[in-house]
């Protein structure tokens, strides 16, 4: 059964959407047609098939996150232009 304009008009109203005399117009038929599209998916036997997060089976791409030993201080600052108390120094972009 299609939707009416009135039951349109309200619809809009409870989701604070304001709509023009031509989408009032048109929209019955086609909120119908979803209405109707939706029904049809109800009717789908779904019991034997398992919930999936994606349709196509995906493996993670990254490698595994081992500890490995770092850089010291010294190395990573030698190529710094400016460093100040074992850290890198930048100019200051903000006044106080």
């Amino acid at each position: 059964m299609p939707l009416s304009k009135k039951e349109v008009a309200h619809i809009a109203k409870l989701a604070q959407i304001e709509l023009t005399t031509a989408e009032l117009e048109s929209l019955p038929a086609e909120l119908s047609k979803i209405l109707h599209f939706v029904e049809e998916l109800n009717e789908l036997q779904l019991q034997d098939v398992a919930p999936t997060s994606h349709p196509l089976a995906l493996s993670d791409v990254f490698r595994e996150d081992h500890p490995a030993s770092s850089y010291s201080v010294a190395d990573a600052l030698k190529n710094a232009a400016q460093a100040e108390k074992e850290m890198f120094s930048v100019p200051k972009i903000f006044n106080n």
